[in-house]
């Protein structure tokens, strides 16, 4: 994005590619409900509860992984026994 002749770039260049100030993982969750949205219900009132709903849950997702540490999410698959560790997980993971 180019403003006044100035170039955007991301202020860490290991950051995860953003749409619409929203990173990959919680646009999967967006279309997964788009995707549910558009092909399973045959009511367009249905369609549109379930976009709404998807947009809902996805702002809710957004909201609780801003307002968690980083490796919030996978420490709890570690918690639950989802996911495996194959070594210790990182000194950030392991307090809360």
């Amino acid at each position: 994005m180019a403003t006044n002749g100035y170039i955007s770039i991301n202020k860490f260049i290991d950051q995860l590619p953003m749409v619409g100030n929203w990173e990959m993982d919680i646009i999967i969750v967006f279309f997964v409900f788009a995707y549910i949205g558009f092909f399973i219900p045959e009511s367009f009132t249905a369609t549109i509860v379930i976009l709404a709903l998807g947009m809902l849950i996805t702002s809710l997702t957004n909201k609780l992984k801003k307002s968690k540490v980083r490796g919030f999410f996978k420490h709890i698959l570690y918690m639950v026994g989802i996911k495996k560790t194959k070594t210790f997980p990182p000194s950030y993971m392991r307090y809360f």
